[in-house]
């Protein structure tokens, strides 16, 4: 009996031991699969945010120096009339005032901001041999000075046109030695937003929504 049961103990004490580790190692394969799909997740999450994207880089063949190009979208404009405002204020602004000391710089970037019918009457205001070529009128110690009233705008009546607006302005005359003069007139303004889909930094910087005005006109304010 005795050799019997000494028997006995040693089969169930290999039999339980074995299945100790069993399912020690069962518990080890299923700890290793959940780590593992908890890595595939984590990869899958991260993967996007390490996508490889093409650009085009432009280099300057005088300087060498290399740009990344910029992809520019349209943006919606519904809810950003102060962006569109400021941009009017800033063309307006620009484009009407006289100071000699930043003439050569201002012009030119209100040209940029110009096409058909705006920057043909720019480019003929600011000829040399124009009738009134601004520098001729005013010489150099007169500075004219816009301050924008209020802008009204209108929506285009077709689609595809430009749409309007209206700049109340008023001209400030400053000279040394002489009263300031000022006179109130309206700017009708054709606009449009056209961001280029490739653009520099620069311009980017810049002008970022492409914006620019198509035509222009001001006129003097009568008195009802």
């Amino acid at each position: 009996m005795g050799i019997r049961e000494t028997k006995h103990a040693f089969e169930d004490e290999v039999f339980f031991t074995l299945q100790q580790q069993r399912n020690n190692w069962a518990r080890i394969a299923i700890g290793c699969v959940a780590i593992a799909l908890f890595c595939l997740a984590c990869l899958v999450v991260i993967l996007p945010l390490n996508e490889t994207k093409p650009f085009v880089i432009m280099v300057d063949k005088t300087t060498g120096e290399a740009e990344k190009i910029v992809q520019v979208r349209p943006a919606s404009l519904d809810q950003q009339d102060a962006v569109l405002q400021a941009e009017l204020v800033s063309y307006v602004v620009d484009r009407e005032t006289y100071d000699a000391s930043d003439n050569r710089t201002r012009i030119p970037d209100v040209m940029a901001r110009s096409s058909e019918n705006a920057a043909q009457t720019l480019a003929e205001t600011w000829k040399s041999s124009a009738t009134q070529y601004p520098p001729n009128v005013y010489g150099s110690d007169v500075r004219v000075r816009v301050v924008v009233k209020s802008i009204s705008l209108a929506p285009s009546a077709k689609r595809g046109e430009a749409r309007l607006a209206r700049v109340r302005l008023t001209k400030y005359r400053e000279e040394k030695g002489r009263q300031t003069a000022q006179r109130t007139f309206v700017a009708t303004v054709g606009y449009e937003f056209a961001p280029k889909e490739d653009a520099t930094l620069e311009m980017v910087w810049k002008n970022p929504l492409g914006f620019s005005v198509l035509s222009y006109r001001i006129d003097a304010e009568t008195a009802e």
